[in-house]
């Protein structure tokens, strides 16, 4: 897959002349497809399909990420008319089309482009980015100001490991983090959009989880492991 997309840039942009070293990071996941005998994965279908056993257990298979809310949206629809058909009761209209994410209290997004100016303007002393600014808001929203005082209470010398420390106390107090990769890869996405700085900043994850959960020797060393092996397998195509 990484050679074909590299061919595919070269191929649209010659100038370029991509090679496999020069990618930073990378992932791969595996599309729910349902089965069809005789198909290919290529000819199958995209499409989500839901199926009800015979115990009556309900479920979904297929689909893509970004048809999610939707898909979930059918399933309930199915759940609450068989509720309402075996006990005689109603579920309330779906309401979540009308509840505002946490954090995410804006009316448009020119409120969320002058939030990011603030935001910035509140690092940008502290020897922290533009970038920073706009990674904090677009994961947080209106949190960013929760890990903006949190901020306040570390005075370690580099910057951007005050800005790590007071991000996962707050992944770990109000997202349900529970170890260096969750942050990394389920909470963040650093180890794929921000590989350089996982690199640098290991150490002091694993300790500042190693401080929190109380771990010993044996851990802190398991859980270092681990962030290499995943830095390994987001690098390495051999």
């Amino acid at each position: 897959d990484a050679l074909y997309l590299i061919s595919a840039v070269n191929n649209m942009f010659p100038d370029i002349d991509l090679k496999i070293e020069d990618i930073e990071s990378s992932w791969a996941g595996l599309r729910p497809l349902i089965h069809e005998e005789g198909k290919s994965a290529s000819e199958l279908s995209r499409k989500d399909e839901i199926f009800v056993s015979d115990s009556g257990l309900i479920s979904i298979a297929g689909g893509k990420l970004t048809g999610y809310r939707k898909m979930a949206e059918r399933t309930v629809d199915i759940v609450a008319k068989k509720y309402k058909k075996k006990y005689d009761k109603k579920f309330k209209d779906i309401q979540t089309h009308d509840l505002t994410l946490c954090g995410g209290n804006f009316k448009n997004y020119k409120e969320v482009l002058k939030y990011i100016d603030t935001v910035f303007k509140i690092l940008q002393p502290l020897g922290l980015t533009a970038l920073d600014a706009r990674y904090l808001v677009h994961n947080y929203g209106t949190q960013t100001d929760m890990i903006l005082e949190k901020l306040k209470s570390f005075n370690d010398s580099f910057p951007e490991i005050r800005l790590m420390k007071a991000e996962l106390w707050f992944c770990i107090n109000y997202e349900m983090v529970q170890d260096p990769l969750d942050f990394l890869i389920r909470r963040t996405g650093r180890l794929y959009f921000n590989i350089d700085r996982v690199k640098r900043l290991k150490k002091s994850i694993v300790d500042e989880f190693s401080k929190t959960f109380k771990w010993d020797k044996k851990n802190i060393d398991k859980h270092a492991q681990n962030i290499d092996q995943a830095v390994r397998e987001a690098t390495s195509f051999k």
